[in-house]
């Protein structure tokens, strides 16, 4: 009788149920990550590398440009070049200033009084010497744009007067024109000698008339239209008078005092033009 065969028991893991192992890769065995846990050596590799790079933050816009507000509103530091330019333009400042206060102390105070004249009385008057008539004194006065607007108008009413020809010509020389005008205007800006009026009537002095002109523009600037032209006609009619008396002086003195009144406008106009002498506007 044979001997009884020993049975051994086969392992679970053999059989069909067992699974096959892997063959080994040519960069050695790899891990299955199934279950265990475990990260292959590639992907363990990308994740060391994930985590030692920081995470980037996108910026908050309103940050940005809360930080941008602040950026434009806070003045920028000037670098010593833009220092230099501006102690530069300071100092020609200074100098313009200094040299406009110079030209100031130049004036004299006969040309300050001219101007609180000219300012609050509405004209001007300045004192003439001839070297040859010591101690004698002729009054030159300013004028005005009223003034000369009246001396324009009385002009063209001479030459409205005047007898036109048939080809449209009048029979009055241009000479005519210019001596009405000169006298005219020397009548309006001539007070006389040694503060004394060349008229003896009050109605032809010449504070009389420039008083009127300067009333006539209140009466139109009003709407009082009559008394307006009432007033006119009175001043045309007394600055003719004083105008012939103008007439009757020789005419070298004319002349003279026609040059003084040019050079009396030419200095009011300097002094008024002072930069210090008004405010500025």
């Amino acid at each position: 009788m044979s001997e009884p065969v020993e049975r051994k028991a086969l392992p679970l893991t053999s059989g069909i149920y067992e699974k096959p192992q892997r063959p080994p890769t040519p960069n050695g065995p790899r891990t299955s990550v199934e279950g265990s846990g475990i990260v292959p050596p590639s992907d363990a590799a990308h994740m060391n590398s994930s985590e030692q790079k920081p995470k980037e933050d996108f910026p908050d816009p309103f940050k940005v440009h809360e930080e941008m507000m602040r950026n434009v509103s806070r003045p920028k530091e000037k670098d010593q070049s833009d220092k230099d330019v501006d102690a530069i333009n300071n100092a020609g400042v200074s100098a313009s200033e200094s040299q406009e206060n110079e030209d100031f102390m130049k004036i004299s105070k006969e040309d300050l009084e001219l101007a609180e004249q000219l300012i609050f009385n509405g004209y001007a008057e300045c004192q003439i010497e001839i070297a040859n008539f010591p101690g004698r004194k002729f009054t030159i006065c300013s004028t005005n744009g009223e003034e000369m607007n009246m001396i324009d108008e009385m002009a063209f009413d001479k030459l409205k007067s005047a007898k036109q020809n048939n080809d449209g010509t009048i029979d009055m020389p241009d000479s005519a024109i210019k001596s009405l005008r000169n006298s005219l205007f020397i009548a309006i800006s001539y007070r006389g000698v040694d503060g004394k009026d060349i008229a003896q009537e009050p109605i032809i002095q010449i504070n009389t008339l420039k008083k009127a002109i300067l009333k006539l523009g209140d009466l139109y600037n009003s709407g009082d239209i009559d008394n307006a032209e009432s007033l006119k006609a009175s001043i045309k009619k007394a600055l003719l008078k004083r105008a012939t008396i103008v007439k009757r002086m020789s005419a070298p003195l004319i002349d003279f005092l026609s040059d003084e009144k040019y050079n009396f406008d030419v200095k009011m106009l300097n002094i008024m033009s002072e930069k210090k002498m008004l405010p500025k506007s």
